[in-house]
């Protein structure tokens, strides 16, 4: 009589795994997120440093105004002054503004790009090498299932074949002696299906093997990648209170500054 595997027998089973595409997709979500957070972030360091350039151009365009030209010509009288002090401030704002947009950029838009490209460059490798280990042990998964379902459908079959035969066997002895003949045949194929229930278990266990093989070699790996993931996200909360604790800073230095050149103003004002 073939033993049949039971469907809960334990050596039948692949491991249990931690790791699944459910919560490798809701890390690379949070990966994804960071991301767009310091992609926000860019657009307000660099939208800053357009300003910037603009209200530079702008009060370049004014010096050169008519008006001002005119008035800075003509030497005599306490409004011309005021309007040759007012060109000189705008002088020293629009330098003010120049030598602060290139520090920015220097200083702070160009290493928070560097940081930005490594931390993307970083997600998308790690994502890559996830989702190759998660569709390895998909795959080894599948197959197994697949070498289960071949096994007991050949279980099944041995079961009917000798069931069927053991009816044939019983209405012989009750004198039907026409099913003599069948006797071989059914034997026969007895023996085929038991070939191929046997062959099946092998390889089914084989794959129940293998797969726990591959969980084996790869659950350091993907348990690296995802800390690797985690701490990314750590350090990425890091940077950008570094970049904008140093934004912060460029826009207190810009704010003094222009303060400095403005006060100028209350010369002629008065």
């Amino acid at each position: 009589q073939q033993k049949k595997m039971s469907k809960g027998d334990s050596e039948s089973k692949t491991k249990n795994t931690k790791y699944t595409g459910q919560s490798f997709d809701y890390v690379i979500k949070k990966w994804q997120e960071g991301t767009k957070g310091l992609k926000t972030i860019e657009n307000l360091f660099d939208e800053t440093g357009n300003i910037c350039d603009y209200s530079c151009r702008t009060l370049t365009g004014m010096q050169v105004n008519e008006l001002f030209i005119g008035k800075k010509k003509d030497t005599s009288g306490t409004g011309n002054a005021g309007y040759r002090v007012i060109h000189t401030v705008f002088g020293g704002v629009c330098q003010e503004l120049h030598e602060w947009s290139k520090a920015l950029q220097q200083d702070l838009i160009e290493p928070f790009q560097n940081y930005m490209a490594k931390h993307v460059r970083n997600g998308n490798q790690f994502t890559k090498e996830g989702k190759s280990i998660l569709t390895q042990l998909s795959d080894s998964r599948q197959a197994a299932e697949k070498e289960k379902e071949t096994y007991f459908k050949n279980a099944s079959q041995l079961e009917k074949a000798q069931t069927t035969l053991q009816s044939l066997i019983q209405s012989i002895e009750k004198g039907n002696l026409s099913f003599n003949s069948l006797i071989e045949p059914k034997t026969n194929e007895i023996l085929e299906f038991k070939k191929k229930t046997n062959d099946s278990m092998e390889s089914y266990k084989r794959a129940v093997e293998d797969t726990n093989s591959l969980i084996n070699k790869r659950a350091q790996h993907y348990s690296t990648l995802v800390e690797n993931m985690i701490q990314g996200e750590h350090s990425r909360v890091g940077y950008v209170k570094l970049f904008v604790g140093k934004y912060i800073g460029f826009c207190e230095k810009l704010i003094k500054g222009l303060a400095s050149k403005i006060s100028q103003l209350s010369t002629p004002i008065d």
